[in-house]
């Protein structure tokens, strides 16, 4: 159930949202030029800790579309109903001006009802090409990342998901971008995320680390198992310089790692020794096979210290995903 909209004066030079589509006539190499983002608040500090993230992926100049689920009301509201309606929508408003005044044109909208059908809903009524969520805040959205309404969100979006975790109500959220980890499993869906990764690299002017980690499970001995796991490993170490070669071609500053332990601490770890601003990664588990909420991801997205851009699996090229009509 759709509430009230409003934007700014900045939305009048720009395209509607309904003119834009995740692939459409765009090549697949320019995927990650996010035009339209959503930002789910609840009037939290922590829940607006996303916004210096976002403003920073406003690559081309981004429209913000806020949006603000509540429970929905009863049949009959009360003049206490109407007084939070009337909060969210100042709230909102107030948020869209101090946007307005470092030149981000933003839109904002009240919803009600569950708050990740709500969000998902929004999603694709206004054409958005990116979700951005902080993971804790008030009401609704206090179990976002660890809770269902995340696991829904995933599962379900048709575009990619921005997750940060809160670091605190008055805690800051550093919003720079300058190095971008890629984790790869050795499939190709994971290495989707790697085209997401270099658009946002050689826009912003980031460097992308790739790393693979090969779990210690290990046969002994020189046994027909042992030389099957060499084999493969030399295969991935191929891919991966392929994989690193392709970066240097796009220009893009990078490296690549290959490592041995456990995925999730070797991710994390890595974040931490190298200082990481971005991770970029697809919702697979450990063993490379597609999963709505990863073994691997979850353990990341409950961890990491930074933002993790959640990419789900491209469609072919050519095919369009258009919004839904409310």
């Amino acid at each position: 159930m759709t509430g009230r909209e409003k934007g700014t004066d900045a939305d009048e030079r720009l395209p509607s949202a309904n003119q834009y589509s995740l692939f459409g006539d765009r090549p697949l190499e320019s995927w990650g030029m996010f035009q339209r983002i959503l930002v789910p608040l609840d009037g939290s500090e922590i829940a607006e800790q996303i916004l210096p993230v976002v403003e920073r992926l406003r690559i081309g100049g981004a429209v913000l579309q806020l949006v603000r689920v509540n429970p929905s009301p009863p049949e009959s509201p009360t003049p206490y109903d109407e007084t939070l309606q009337l909060e969210a929508e100042s709230y909102l408003d107030f948020i869209v001006s101090r946007l307005s005044d470092r030149g981000i044109a933003a839109q904002w909208e009240t919803r009600c009802g569950d708050v990740a059908a709500e969000v998902l809903a929004a999603a694709r009524e206004h054409g958005c090409d990116l979700v951005a969520i902080s993971s804790h805040g008030r009401s609704g959205m206090a179990r976002l990342v660890f809770g269902n309404t995340a696991e829904r969100i995933l599962q379900r979006a048709e575009i990619p998901t921005l997750l940060v975790r809160a670091l605190g109500s008055n805690a800051p959220r550093p919003a720079r971008l300058e190095s971008i980890l890629v984790p790869l499993d050795g499939t190709p869906v994971s290495e989707q995320a790697l085209d997401v990764a270099l658009q946002v690299a050689r826009e912003v002017g980031a460097r992308v680390h790739l790393l693979y980690v090969i779990e210690s499970l290990w046969a002994a001995g020189d046994s027909k198992l042992a030389r099957d796991q060499l084999k493969e490993v030399r295969r991935t170490a191929g891919r991966l310089r392929e994989l690193a070669e392709r970066v240097r071609s796009e220009r893009v500053p990078g490296r690549m790692l290959l490592v041995r332990g456990d995925p999730s601490s070797e991710v994390l770890g890595h974040v931490a020794r190298y200082g990481m601003d971005l991770i970029v990664m697809t919702p697979t588990s450990a063993s490379g096979r597609p999963a709505a909420f990863g073994r691997v991801s979850e353990k990341v997205l409950r961890a990491a210290p930074v933002p993790v851009l959640v990419v789900r699996s491209l469609p072919d090229k050519g095919t369009e995903r258009r919004p839904t009509q409310a």
